[in-house]
């Protein structure tokens, strides 16, 4: 475990050489110079499906959740930070930070150790083809010249962050404490503690790195989890052409409930893109995660290699474009796994106004591979550590839908019907991942400017989501996803001010199952930000969480917090 550390350490310490060395030279160059040097020539092709999400400089909570609330095809389970998308388990959804895998190998991640410092978007893609069964959520670093120190502090947390941006780098720091709430009336207070560390870099659209460390200390019914994420990646452009990613992360988890549990992964990835010509490419991947656990005095270790080798064929003709790859998996958990993926868009010709262009859009996706957790996180079942019979799970999918943009915004509908293959099975002890998962629905989204200062955003997500056993089983509509979700922003932006109103309406559904089912109730969850510009250097800002206060249900018998509230000022420097 000691010489991963020191890997690490030197990994990250190279990758900030790099980027110090690199910077130099690109300060030393002619603004003609830079403008002559040519961007990658392959770059990845995003799905017609992906949406995306700002951070604003008023979320001063800094907590991706909070962000992610925008999300419909998002469902957050319980408050130890699980989110399931489109209905599929939690550890299908791969987490990125600036497209490197940060996504805790051992079990479904915790979103509650997820922070936002450093972060100045979220993009989500909840198809296969993104590169996990249920979809991807990447932050992307912001790269903006922002020097600013903020302090908040209220009910919702006390936070202190600070930012510096140069030319080419962006270093943040943040620490936030929440004192919490008894959220189950039983005097136990869940309470939440951040310290976040992040760094970027970002040279000539050629080279870029990605420092990151995370350590939160969470307390919750019955127990506390200490995490720890670090995480460094690097990417460059090699003679213009090949791409070369290469990143390491390690997720650490101390549980200490009625007995001690604790986790470790880590998972190290190099990647080349090679393009052959202007429509073949070939990228491969090779990545090593290692699992490991102690859990009730058994110690457990679960090494993972896999190889990856994508062959990608993009052309675009007139108004139609399309990319389709043949993907061949090889891991030492199972034989080599051929997965394919296509999806093409085609701009029609507006037969409205002139300025309104309407995308149609298809995308299939057929046996994307995922690899589930190897480790029992709780011991419940410590004959089964590990299970040496996992396999690879596969997801397939198809998504069809159409985009209307306009100078104003945009609409935009997707129909999905996605099938998932979860075998777990340990002995006596069935996880609650389904053998067989058939998820159907429809995505609407509206987003629109009404005057330069006035916009708003309205987002739905209907989802039908069945399972069944075995192939000789009908399928069976399980009631533990909520069917409706529906989110609105309301934005008001003037020279001096920002007012910013978020809504989310849950519907019902059912959850914790293995120990009586529970009704997790509907609720409309609405927060309200104002932010306020004093003078050049200085901004106030008022955030409240859950204005109309109010309770419903969570999973494991928890509710959720009550109306908090959060002041805080931002000092800029020049």
């Amino acid at each position: 475990m000691h010489s991963l550390k020191y890997l690490f350490i030197s990994v990250a310490l190279f990758a900030f050489t790099t980027s110090l060395l690199l910077a130099d030279e690109a300060s030393e160059s002619t603004g003609d110079e830079q403008d002559e040097i040519e961007e990658v020539v392959v770059k990845p092709v995003l799905s017609n499906v992906s949406y995306s999400a700002n951070v604003s400089s008023y979320e001063l909570l800094s907590h991706a959740t909070d962000v992610l609330n925008l999300f419909p095809s998002l469902a957050f389970d319980n408050s130890i930070g699980q989110i399931r998308s489109r209905g599929a388990e939690a550890n299908h959804l791969g987490i990125q930070v600036d497209g490197y895998d940060i996504g805790d190998p051992v079990s479904e991640f915790n979103f509650a150790t997820m922070s936002c410092v450093g972060i100045a978007s979220i993009q989500f893609n909840p198809t296969p083809a993104s590169g996990a069964i249920a979809g991807v959520l990447n932050l992307r670093s912001t790269i903006e010249p922002v020097r600013s120190l903020i302090l908040g502090g209220g009910s919702a947390g006390n936070l202190m962050q600070f930012s510096l941006g140069l030319e080419n780098h962006s270093l943040a720091l943040s620490n936030r404490h929440w004192n919490g709430v008894d959220v189950r009336n039983d005097g136990d207070v869940d309470s939440l503690q951040h310290l976040v560390f992040h760094y970027h870099f970002r040279a000539h659209n050629q080279w870029e790195s990605t420092i990151r460390y995370g350590q939160s200390i969470q307390e919750y019914d019955p127990g506390v989890a200490n995490i720890e994420q670090s995480l460094v990646g690097i990417t460059g452009t090699i003679l213009n052409r090949i791409v070369v990613r290469a990143s390491s992360s390690i997720n650490r988890a101390v549980w200490e409930e009625s007995f001690t549990a604790n986790s470790y992964g880590s998972r190290t990835k190099l990647g080349v893109l090679i393009p052959l010509s202007d429509f073949f490419s070939i990228d491969t991947t090779k990545t090593y995660d290692v699992n490991k656990s102690f859990v009730r005095g058994q110690a457990v270790r679960k090494p993972i290699n896999t190889s990856i080798v994508n062959f990608i064929y993009q052309q675009s003709i007139s108004a139609l474009s399309w990319v389709g790859s043949i993907r061949m998996t090889d891991s030492s958990q199972d034989s080599a796994i051929f997965s394919t993926n296509f999806h093409t868009f085609w701009n029609l010709p507006s037969f409205l106004l002139d300025d309104v262009d309407v995308r149609l859009f298809v995308e299939i996706d057929d046996k994307t591979v995922s690899f589930p957790s190897m480790i029992d996180r709780y011991g419940w079942g410590q004959a089964w550590l590990p299970n040496p019979q996992v396999k690879p799970e596969l997801g397939s999918g198809i998504d069809i839908g159409f985009k209307l943009s306009a100078p104003a915004g945009h609409v935009q509908l997707t129909r999905f019907h996605h099938r998932l293959r979860d075998k777990i099975s340990f002995g006596r002890n069935v996880s609650e991942n389904v053998d067989y998962g058939r998820n159907r629905g429809v995505e609407i989204l509206w987003n629109w400017g009404w005057t330069t200062r006035l916009s708003s955003q309205l987002s739905y997500s209907y989802l039908d989501s069945e399972t069944r056993q075995s192939k000789v089983h009908a399928y069976v509509r399980t009631q533990r996803r909520p069917s409706n979700i529906l989110t609105g922003v309301v934005d008001f932006t003037t020279n001096y001010s920002q007012t910013v109103v978020q809504s989310r309406w849950v519907d019902k559904s059912i959850d914790a199952c293995w120990r009586g089912c529970e009704t997790l109730d509907p609720h409309l969850l609405v927060n309200f930000t104002y932010m306020r510009q004093i003078g050049q250097r200085v901004s106030a800002s008022a955030q409240v969480y859950n204005v109309f206060d109010e309770s419903y249900a969570l999973v494991y018998g928890y509710n959720t917090p009550g109306r908090m509230f959060t002041l805080s000022l931002q000092l800029n420097f020049e």
